[in-house]
């Protein structure tokens, strides 16, 4: 692996503060994530590595303190316990968690496109490897051993 001084920053926060009510969960957290880095979080349970994440995700929102992504760079927030819709596949569970990119196809696909998005469109399909979604839903239903896509949850 590159090292990271020498790899681009993808992620930064700085200062980041969260509290319920009375209860301090993080303060003056800082961190980097580095193109290609894989990062691991240990701690005790309620100790703030949930809520880190969800903030990472922008799926909550600090109290202090900011956080940068790189413009080509999302990040997705998978909770620990989440409830399932009956009404919903397997598959389209999982490609729920593909949303953005699933709308950026079916705009690509539209009839009513503009040249100038139509190729922005692209880049951003083919930088997040969009184009093979399925293919990576089935490959991830092998790893982990879950229902087929077709059955509904």
């Amino acid at each position: 692996m590159a090292d990271a001084t020498t790899t681009p920053v993808v992620l930064t926060a700085a200062g980041l503060e969260y509290h319920i009510g009375e209860r301090v969960l993080l303060s003056g957290v800082d961190l980097s994530v580095h193109q290609g880095e894989r990062i691991g979080l240990i701690g005790r349970n309620g100790a703030g590595k949930s809520t880190l994440l969800k903030l990472l995700a922008q799926v909550d929102v600090p109290y202090a303190g900011e956080i940068v992504r790189r413009r080509d760079v999302t990040v997705g927030y998978l909770p620990q316990a989440f409830e399932l819709t009956p009404e919903q596949t397997v598959g389209e569970t999982i490609l729920d968690g593909c949303r953005e990119l699933m709308q950026a196809r079916q705009e690509f696909e539209g009839k009513d496109v503009d040249p100038a998005r139509h190729h922005e469109l692209e880049l951003f399909i083919s930088a997040h490897d969009g184009w093979n979604l399925e293919n990576r839903m089935e490959a991830l239903i092998d790893t982990l051993q879950v229902p087929r896509a077709g059955r509904r949850v």
